[in-house]
Parts: C-alpha cells; structure tokens; sequence
C-alpha cells in the first residue's frame, strides 16, 4: 500500500526539550524587543531637553513623568532602531492617577522633522484616533468612540500599531480597532508616546513594558501567479467506518491511519527544525499531547554520517508523570540498511531495550540530503512502524499498560565503532504530526474534487460537487437589525437549495514562494458559502487566510477577501491594493482559535459575517462576472511559514440564483 499525498519537505522552528531555539523574527525580518530591565540594554533614551520631563528606566518600565499640572500636547520617545517600511509594535502601558484626559500613542514611519503615523487610545472614554503629522500640522485619518475600549484607573493595557503598505491599524489589546489608508509616507522609525489635553490637574506619567517591534521589510500582495497545491479537496460521506486490529490486519490498520491523517485534522503538526546532537546523545521534540492511540509521521533529511556512526529517528510515547516513555526508532547505519528498536526510556535515564529487528529495503534513503518518512502508527496495544515505502516495516506487541501520554519525535547520534569524541552531527526534521486515533473510527472517503495542477482550460460549465445528506453548522447571529434579518433569510433560502459543494475538509500547507489555495471548482455569480478555518498554531510570524470569488483567472480575477492574523480584514482584487478595510470584532486571533466565515453575493453587493458578527456590506458592483470560489493562506508576503498549516472545515457552497441549481 502506498499513500497518496502531495508532500512539500519544509523546515520550521523546533521547540520543545533538547532542541536549540532560533532567534524569534519574521521571514521577512527581524523582531526586536525591550522588557524595560536597564537603559543598558533598552531600546529608548532617557536624554530630555525638558527639565519638566523625565525618561527613565526604573522597577522593569520606561516611565515618562511630565511634571506639568495642566501639560497639553504629547510627547514622544523614538526608538533606537533602523528605519522601516512596514513593521508592528506593541507595548503594554499604565497611566499613573486619574486617566481622564490622558492618554498613549504608538507610532511608526516617524521622519527626522517629526512626521510620520500616530496612533491614540483614550482608556478612560475609549475614543481612538490615527492621525498623519505632517511639516505643516496633523490630519485625522481615523477616529472613533468604542466603549467597550474603555478600561478602569490603575490597569495596564497594550497598544499597538501595525504599518502595512498603505494600510495603518491601531490596536488595543492584541484586537485591531481602527484603520486607514494613507501613502503619504513609506519609511520611516518605530516610536511610543503619551498625551494630555490640558484639563487633567494631576500631571502627566505613564510607565510602559514589554515592548516589542517587528520589521516585515517591503511587504507587498503576493505573487503574480499562484503556487498550484496538487492536492484534493477533501470531501467525505459523512459515514465511518471501525479501525481494523493490528494484530490482525496490520496493512489495513496502517490505511487506516493514514486515511485519518488525510481526512482529519491534526492534533498538533508543523513541528521540526534543525538540532546539532551530541555523539551518543538524544534530543527530543514534545507533541504536547495526551494520546494512547495515535498516528505519527514526521520527515527528516539524511546526515553526512562520521565513519563509524549511525543515527536514529523516531518517537517516544505513553510518556507518564514522571517522564518515563516507551520508544520505537529507525536506526540507519549508512550503507543502505536499517533497523528498528523498541524499548523502555526511563527518567532516570536508563534505557531498556526490549526488542529490535530489520526493516525492508527502501524504508530510508542513506544518501546525505535525502528527504525520509518515517510513521508511527499506535493502537489498542500493538504499534506499527512504515519508512520511505509506505508500507508496514515492522508490527512490534507493545509491552506496559496503555497510558495517555505525550508523543515526542527523537533523534539521535550514536558511536557504532569507537570513534570517542567526534563533533555534534547537524539533523533536520520537518512536518512532526500527530492524529487521534481513540475513537477506533476511520472517516469513508469518497471521490473528491481535484485542484487543478494547471489553469482550468472551460470555466464556463459549472462543476457539480458531491452532494452529501448533511448540513452546514452555522452560527447564530450576533445582530437584529434589518440587515442581519435579510442576511439570515438569504442564508436560509439558499440552503433550501442542494449545494454545490459541501462538507470539505482538509489542511491548507503554506509556502513562502506564493499563496496556496483550493478550488471548489465551480461557476457562479451568486451565491452562499460557509467555511470553518482554524488559525495555524505558530503565530509567532503573522498569517493570513482568504476567500475568493467570481473569478474567472485561476485566483488571479474576481474579488477577495482576506483576513489576517490580527483580525483586519481586506476586500482586494487580485494584484491591486485593498479597496476596503476594516478590523473584523468577531474574529478570534488566538493560536489555534476556529473562525467560522460566512459570504453572501447577490448582485452588486456583498456580506461577511465571521462567526455570526456582520461586516459592513462591500460594493461589487464592478465585477459581477461568473467564476470559481476558493479557500487559501499565504496572499500577504511574508505572511508564510513553511509547512505551517491552516486547517479548514464545514466548508460548503449553495446557489442563491435558481440558474445555479444542480438539477435532479
């Protein structure tokens, strides 16, 4: 048996126990921080021409202490950094006293005559500006009152401001809360401040912490031509079907693994990175999973092996309280032939083993560079081991009583023929990803729609998808005004209709060289479509996910609709700059967080809602073309990570034009 899938080899970050971390930045850049310990090793003087004002690092914060009863103005701090084009800063910040009047600015592009980005947040009224400082005055870009901003005397709250093109966001809290357009400048230096209006009595002190700024270099709207994803949508009867024994059936056990990996999500996936292994010494990489049964996978490249060494791959798991674990590893010896090993890694650091034996030819690669699969498939007591040939290596009885514990992926570099000191041995992995197995139950797949590994040639003939007897999950509305009342109708009539498509899902891999995308490989004008998409894990660099739609260019025509790690959404044709923008309330920014997105066309005019919270309708009145929907991430570059992953769900799509019904 062997399995079906598009696989791109990707190195990413290792966390976790024994595995070196890298430097934390952007693929475009480079993020830079101040936890306000000492003016030694912060990032803002503490030099001031005012002997009013004091800048000064003290008790871990940067406080400014205008000692003016009445001070009116602001006051800014600029960072001692490069110059940026497009970057994102955040700090924490406390107003000292009554915060009435007062109030904190987080800036970018600052010039050296004091030009540049502002943006203001009033806690004690919740009123929020972005304004333009310009040689000749300041000009409100932004400006709005939201209460639920509004926050009590003595609390620290962070603010933010991301500068991105010609877009400039304010943030509150980690939230997004007002944007705007504005080209007037492209470069420029990161900066903090604070305000007062003139009618506090108190003076004029704010301390501020945690800063954190980061360049995304010369971000621009992703590639001319799309990254073809040869995958499938993933799309299954909605039936299931039990796992087969191991014991009994090994090779169907191992399908059904792996067709639980191509049709569930992941429990956790996009793990690995490089480590430099010490001669007779392990690293480990945790899931941070509970599991007893489970399937595991990971890729790894091939070491430039010393003579007289060998290294291992593989995963320990049932991992207890005190950190005892069973293993199963590949041991390569570098000349073509490969074993297996099982046994018992106690904490203490005594090791047992309790079986080994050979694998078949081909289960790894020996050539240095090589790109190797290694899988792990764990049920009801009896572990199955699959190599490069995707077939069962090895069917090992698994000792020990059957615990829910972590699964962590190891490597290894070992001394075969007494080679005594030698230096660390450079490994890579790539893609550590683990799938539930305990509900014994195997999804039944059936035919699905195929992404075009090419332009499609006809999109004139609509594409009927496979039609499933389920339904749609849809949120309830957050709204009741007229226009949320129309929108649920709209919804409801068009899921009268048979769908389209629907019930997909699958996982979205991202890769810097462009965005990826999925096709529902269909021809409408109008029409609803829902989609469950969970944000990657990792949002160390920020991301972005995406609908398009009436597009009649393999991704590149029609209209869409992009959102972004921080919760701002963009409605864009592709290759021109955002014509609408907005900071999207509903939406849930946290690592992993889910984000049901709903999109209603009819005619010239278009509704979002995201997670039951309406947008404000957009205009589509100049493109009403027919064309294809998809899904994807990645349209923002530098908003990739490679092998980062966006997985999607409840995705369907309904007509709401009867000429789009597929007929009985």
């Amino acid at each position: 048996m062997r399995r079906i899938r598009s696989v791109i080899v990707l190195l990413l970050v290792l966390i976790g126990a024994g595995f070196p971390l890298p430097d934390v930045g952007l693929a475009q850049g480079t993020v830079y921080t101040d936890t306000m310990d000492s003016a030694e090793t912060g990032l803002l003087s503490t030099e001031t021409f005012d002997p009013t004002v004091s800048f000064t690092y003290q008790n871990s914060q940067f406080v400014v202490d205008v000692q003016q009863p009445s001070f009116r103005g602001d006051i800014t701090s600029i960072l001692n950094l490069p110059e940026m084009a497009s970057s994102r800063l955040t700090v924490d910040a406390f107003i000292e006293g009554d915060p009435a009047n007062k109030y904190v600015i987080a800036g970018c592009r600052r010039t050296d005559a004091g030009e540049g980005y502002y943006f203001g947040y009033l806690p004690a009224t919740g009123e929020i500006i972005i304004w333009r400082r310009d040689s000749t005055g300041d000009t409100n870009i932004a400006q709005s009152v939201d209460p639920s901003l509004i926050a009590p005397a003595n609390t620290m709250y962070q603010i933010g401001i991301d500068c991105w093109t010609g877009i400039i966001t304010g943030i509150v809290n980690g939230q997004p809360v007002a944007s705007a357009f504005d080209a007037t400048y492209a470069v420029g230096l990161p900066f903090i401040g604070l305000g007062a209006n003139g009618q506090e009595t108190d003076g004029l002190k704010v301390a501020f912490d945690n800063l954190t700024v980061t360049d995304n270099g010369n971000l621009e709207l992703g590639p001319e031509t799309p990254v073809w994803e040869p995958t499938a949508v993933g799309a299954t009867t909605g039936q299931s079907t039990p796992m087969r024994d191991p014991a009994v059936d090994a090779a169907g056990a191992l399908s059904d693994a792996f067709t639980v990996s191509l049709e569930s999500a992941p429990v956790v996936s996009g793990l690995g990175g490089d480590a430099d292994v010490d001669l007779d010494g392990l690293a480990k990489l945790p899931a941070g999973v509970q599991l007893a049964d489970f399937y595991a996978e990971i890729y790894y490249t091939t070491p430039a092996l010393p003579a007289g060494t060998t290294y291992l791959v593989g995963y320990c798991f049932w991992t207890d309280s005190a950190g005892n674990c069973y293993d199963i590893y590949l041991q390569d010896h570098g000349n073509g032939t490969a074993t297996w090993g099982y046994g018992y890694d106690s904490a203490s650091g005594d090791y047992q083993q309790l079986q080994s034996g050979e694998l078949p030819a081909g289960s790894v690669d020996p050539t240095p560079g090589a790109t190797n699969f290694l899988g792990l498939t764990v049920y009801q007591g009896t572990a199955i081991l699959s190599g490069n040939t995707y077939d069962v290596g090895a069917v090992i009885p698994l000792g020990g009583t059957p615990i829910a514990g972590d699964v962590q992926s190891e490597i290894g570099f070992l001394d075969s023929g007494n080679v005594g000191v030698a230096d660390p041995l450079a490994m890579s992995t790539s893609d550590f990803a683990v799938w539930d197995l305990s509900s014994g139950m195997v999804p039944v797949a059936e035919d699905a729609i195929a992404v075009a590994t090419e332009p499609p040639v006809d999109t004139t003939v609509p594409t009927t998808a496979p039609i499933t007897t389920s339904a749609p999950i849809v949120p309830p509305l957050q709204g009741t005004d007229s226009v949320a009342a129309s929108f649920d109708q709209a919804r409801a009539a068009a899921m009268l209709h048979p769908p389209l498509g629907g019930e997909y899902a699958d996982t979205i891999s991202q890769d810097p060289a462009g965005y990826m995308w999925v096709t529902a490989g269909i021809n409408v004008s109008d029409f609803y479509t829902i989609v469950t998409l969970t944000n990657p894990t990792d949002l160390t660099t920020p991301s972005d996910i995406g609908i398009g739609f009436r597009d009649d260019r393999d991704s590149e025509g029609g209209v869409r609709f992009v959102i972004d790690s921080t919760g701002t959404w963009y409605m864009l044709i592709p290759g021109q700059d955002p014509y609408a923008t907005g900071a999207a309330t509903g939406f849930d920014i946290a690592p992993g967080a889910s984000n049901t997105i709903e999109l209603l066309v009819q005619g010239g005019t278009g509704t979002i809602a995201i997670n039951g919270v309406l947008l404000p309708q957009f205009d589509l009145s100049t493109i009403t073309n027919r064309g294809d929907i998809y899904i994807g991430t990645g349209f923002f570059q530098g908003y990739s990570v490679a092998g980062r992953t966006v997985l999607y769900s409840n995705w369907w799509i309904f007509p709401t034009d009867i000429l789009d019904v597929p007929s009985g």
